[in-house]
């Protein structure tokens, strides 16, 4: 998943999402297939790593 992009609407959409830590968002960009709470997710966690 590319980092490099934040609109407004997706920091709206990740706000709701859950918070994960390195590990698991690590774990989840090996997988072919993520369900859209997990996406939202990883780009909550995008979105605070930088």
């Amino acid at each position: 998943m590319n980092c490099n992009y934040k609109t407004t609407s997706q920091k709206k959409r990740s706000l709701a999402a859950k918070d994960i830590d390195r590990r698991t968002y690590t774990s989840r960009q090996h997988q072919d297939y993520l369900k859209p709470e997990e996406a939202r997710s990883c780009e909550k966690f995008c979105i605070q790593d930088t």
